[in-house]
Parts: C-alpha cells; sequence; structure tokens
C-alpha cells in the first residue's frame, strides 16, 4: 500500500467514525449551542431536549398538538475555528486512543456537525508554534481537506505555546469566529490573550484527559516528560490533589470561557452531546 492509499484509508476511517460519533449528538443541539445575536428565522422544528423554552413557537405547537421551537440561521455563515494541541505531551495516554488521537476524532466530530449545520470549517493546530492553518470555508472541500490534514497529523517535539494560535487567529481574523481550544492543558498558566480573544469570538476549552492522570489510588511508574524530556517518576494523583479540572473550568469561567473536561476512556461523541447542551444552556442565559 503507497503512503497516499494509506492515508486516503485513515481519512475514510475517521469520518465513519467521526459520523458515527456524531449520530449520538441529538437534533439541534449543536445549531442551538451557537445561537447568538443577529439571527433570522429559518423553520420551526419539533422540540428536543436541550431546546430553550423560549423559542417554543406557540402557534405551531397549538396548531401540531405537540412542542416545536423556532429555529434560526446567522445572518452570515458562522465560523468554526478548530485548534488542536499536537505538543508531544498529547501523544501521552494508557487508554484506546492517545490524548491526540482522541483530539482527532472530537476534531472530525465537530466537522461533521459543521459540514451538517453548513457553516464555515477551518483549522489551526500547533505546538511551540503553529503547525497548520486553514482558514475558515465551506463546502464537503475544505472539509476533506481539514479531515486529511487531522488524519496525517503526527505529534510535535517540544512544548506547547497557545499565544502562538491565538496571534495566527488574529492575523486572519475577518469576522467572528466560534473557536474551540482542543488541549491537555499541562502549561496551567492561560494565557491572558484569552481573554482579550473571548472579547471578539467565542471561545471554548475542551480538555482532553487519561482518567489515570486522576486516579484515586496513586500510581508510581517510571515517565518521561514529553514537554521537557525529563525522566523520572510519574504519580497519576499529582494533578488531581490539585483540582486540576475544577481549576481550569473556574479560571475560564471567569473570562466568560466555557471549559470541558473530555476522559479518553468515554465515547467521544456522548461526552460532545453534553458539552454542546452545557453550550446552549449557557447561550439562552446570557440571551435573556
Amino acid at each position: 500500500m503507497t503512503a497516499v492509499q494509506s492515508l486516503l484509508e485513515r481519512v475514510h476511517e475517521l469520518e465513519l467514525t467521526a459520523r458515527k460519533h456524531a449520530v449520538s449528538i441529538r437534533s439541534g443541539l449543536y445549531e442551538s449551542a451557537f445561537m447568538g445575536r443577529g439571527m433570522v428565522f429559518r423553520e420551526a422544528r419539533k422540540y428536543v431536549p436541550g431546546d430553550t423554552v423560549r423559542h417554543i413557537d406557540w402557534n405551531v405547537t397549538s396548531r401540531m398538538g405537540e412542542p416545536y421551537v423556532r429555529t434560526f440561521q446567522d445572518e452570515r455563515e458562522r465560523e468554526i475555528l478548530i485548534c488542536l494541541d499536537c505538543s508531544s505531551s498529547m501523544d501521552s495516554g494508557f487508554q484506546e486512543h492517545s490524548l491526540l488521537e482522541y483530539g482527532i476524532l472530537l476534531s472530525a466530530i465537530l466537522l461533521c456537525s459543521a459540514l451538517k449545520g453548513r457553516d464555515r470549517m477551518g483549522l489551526c493546530t500547533y505546538a511551540h508554534s503553529v503547525q497548520n492553518f486553514f482558514a475558515p470555508a465551506g463546502g464537503r472541500k475544505q472539509f476533506y481537506l481539514l479531515l486529511e490534514t487531522l488524519a496525517a497529523l503526527q505529534s510535535s517535539p517540544g512544548g506547547t505555546d497557545i499565544r502562538s494560535a491565538i496571534q495566527r487567529i488574529e492575523e486572519s481574523r475577518k469576522g467572528r469566529f466560534v473557536i474551540f481550544f482542543l488541549s491537555d492543558f499541562i502549561d496551567e498558566d492561560l494565557s491572558e490573550d484569552l481573554r482579550l480573544l473571548r472579547q471578539v469570538h467565542d471561545v471554548s476549552l475542551l480538555h482532553i484527559y487519561d482518567p489515570l492522570e486522576f486516579a484515586t489510588t496513586p500510581l508510581f511508574f517510571p515517565a518521561v516528560e514529553a514537554e521537557k524530556n525529563q525522566r523520572g517518576q510519574f504519580s497519576s494523583r499529582e494533578r488531581s490533589r490539585a483540582g486540576f479540572r475544577e481549576e481550569l473550568r473556574e479560571r475560564a469561567a471567569k473570562n466568560g470561557i466555557l471549559a470541558e473536561s473530555f476522559s479518553t476512556a468515554r465515547a467521544a461523541g456522548s461526552q460532545l452531546g453534553h458539552f454542546l447542551h452545557a453550550k446552549s444552556r449557557l447561550q439562552a442565559r446570557r440571551s435573556l
């Protein structure tokens, strides 16, 4: 099998897996998660759990005898930008998927949802610097270009600098993006630039972790610290004691950013559905 054939096979497998997981995301949940200002009425559809009660169309509900909600779309296409950390620390993990492989799958599921929603899709992969950047564009050609990039993605030696991705976003900005940062956030110092980015864009943090990192019973084993290439003993309780996930969520919330943790031991689609539901509720509160 040639390298091209191998890549095409990985793209096909990634698309099938992503679409399978995307099915578990309830209809309408993706759309309602990003509803904001500048919306125009599109259609009425049946109510699904997660829809805001404020959008119930009482006239249609009365006529049909079951709840219907009014759905909206942006006056302009949404521009979805997925920013995936591909630094060496993302190459770790003890489940079926490494952190990076899980991040690739989550990214592909988001792309499938964006394609279905007719949104413009973009991708940024970064480590100590930006590795790939594709400005948001629409259509299946863009979709497969991004899938191909994800399928071929390898981790990059060295540390993580989220500021490099933020700077690249600012350089390319033509409008308002819906941005997803996918990372293990091993660099616990959330950049001040994220707060500034949030002032213009819709920003979410998807924290990817291996549950072994947060085990109740400490496990000690020899390991290499990926980003600094240092050898030593790793304790699975070290970051659990610091309440890392809760701290990340609280720090992000102070800046109006939604942060959610994703375990590599759980199904990606169901966790993403839970995240979109939380984002939909947050969006509804902000629109009150």
